[in-house]
């Protein structure tokens, strides 16, 4: 479900833009930027405490 709305953000912006709404390119990009980031640091974290528990020896 949040894959599809996520896929349908993507070319949201492109569209309205074509259709000459102001800032919305711009605000969907930001948009799409933060969430990218947020996904990354959320594999980050993920991979950080599989780091940390494969050197704990446990």
């Amino acid at each position: 479900m949040q894959n599809s709305v996520i896929g349908m953000d993507l070319y949201r912006p492109r569209a309205l833009s074509q259709q000459g709404i102001s800032g919305t390119l711009e605000t969907g990009f930001y948009l799409n930027v933060v969430g990218y980031k947020v996904m990354f640091l959320k594999r980050m974290n993920f991979l950080g405490a599989y780091v940390l528990f494969e050197r704990s020896g446990l």
